[in-house]
């Protein structure tokens, strides 16, 4: 049988085609043969024209929508028969809402990757993509409990938003970024 996944990006992928790729690429190389991978975007006008996620949940209110979308996903998957729902975004958006929605794992970016770089190597170190993310990385760190694992969160100079990721810098500045910040 095979195992269903549903994977919830906050981007609207018809509006960052590139990043909508990447993610098929990753999750085809991250999953094991025989899992199936939904990836779903948010709906289409959810941000402001022009407007990348990581600017648009900076708002109070767009994050509510974001976590709406991300429970009503979740209860979607489950209705179509998915066994496991992934909310791909470093913020948790309805991390919490959709595991009360639903019966199936509902796994989060954030929590699991600081959670399983900790259990393997005891801590780890995380890379904001802006000074506004790391300073919402710390408090969802301290929410999860995981404060005492992160020896730093360290932001990205200048700051790198998913049009950047779609290719509106070339990858090589973007390693620049990254290995800066590292």
């Amino acid at each position: 049988m095979t195992a269903r996944v549903w994977h919830q990006s906050m981007t609207d992928l018809t509006a960052l085609p590139a990043y909508r790729a990447n993610l098929e690429s990753l999750a085809r190389r991250a999953v094991p043969p025989g899992t199936a991978v939904g990836i779903v975007g948010m709906v289409a006008g959810t941000y402001p024209p022009g407007v990348a996620p990581i600017i648009a949940l900076r708002s109070p209110w767009l994050h509510h929508l974001l976590s709406t979308q991300i429970v009503l996903g979740a209860i979607r998957a489950e209705a179509e028969g998915f066994d496991a729902v992934s909310i791909g975004c470093f913020f948790d958006p309805g991390l919490r809402e959709a595991r009360a929605a639903v019966a199936i794992p509902v796994l989060s970016a954030f929590e699991e990757s600081v959670r399983g770089a900790m259990a393997r190597f005891g801590s780890c170190a995380l890379i904001a993509l802006d000074a506004n993310h790391g300073e919402f990385l710390e408090r969802l760190a301290r929410e999860e409990g995981v404060s005492h694992g992160l020896s730093g969160i360290y932001v990205l100079e200048p700051e790198v938003t998913e049009h950047d990721l779609d290719g509106g810098l070339p990858r090589d500045e973007i390693l620049r970024r990254v290995e800066a910040a590292a």
